[in-house]
């Protein structure tokens, strides 16, 4: 859904797909200087930059409860280097996120004001266009009651299928951040 929002700023012209990503936000750092200057934004979305994280651990990890949006992009320092840039796709929450929030601030928003400007964003440009009435960001599940499914994953400390805890992930709400019903997921 995220590429989709990012694909409409691509449309009218205030992003491109091979943009540098610190070229939209100067402070973009990775653990990597070249790799730093080499990553555009289609990098991100690709998930192919090199970097990589423990997948299943971001569900669990309470380190990533209530990280703001700014605080998730300038987290990117600390990933570590695997892989050779653009040979290995490894799955990346932090990549797609900060994809999203790049795309964010490309579309005009204030750094400080992110989570809430790619909520709007995403509002105004896919669920309210295609008509997804449930949709809703994941942050907002427990004040809106229990009428929605519990998340399930691997959780690979005690190697069992387990419900998700409630974590405040706004920061990742790029990459895995919206729930809605089965109506509305077909319309998108």
């Amino acid at each position: 859904m995220t590429t989709m929002m990012m694909a409409t700023l691509v449309d009218e012209g205030k992003l491109k797909w091979n943009q540098e990503a610190a070229k939209i936000w100067p402070a973009f750092k990775l653990s990597d200087e070249k790799l730093t200057k080499k990553v555009q934004v289609k990098h991100l979305m690709l998930q192919n930059t090199g970097l990589i994280e423990d997948y299943n651990m971001l569900y669990y990890d309470t380190r990533f409860d209530g990280i703001s949006a700014e605080e998730q992009l300038e987290s990117l320092e600390q990933l570590s280097v695997v892989a050779k840039f653009k040979e290995k796709f490894e799955i990346s929450d932090h990549t797609v996120s900060a994809g999203g929030y790049l795309a964010t601030l490309a579309s005009g928003a204030e750094y400080g004001n992110l989570s809430a400007a790619y909520q709007q964003l995403m509002q105004e440009r896919i669920f309210d266009p295609i008509g997804m009435e449930s949709a809703i960001f994941n942050t907002n599940l427990p004040a809106i009651g229990g009428n929605y499914a519990t998340g399930y994953a691997f959780n690979t400390i005690t190697e069992a299928l387990e419900p998700l805890p409630f974590l405040n992930l706004s920061g990742y709400a790029p990459a895995a951040g919206v729930s809605a019903n089965v109506k509305d997921v077909a319309r998108f």
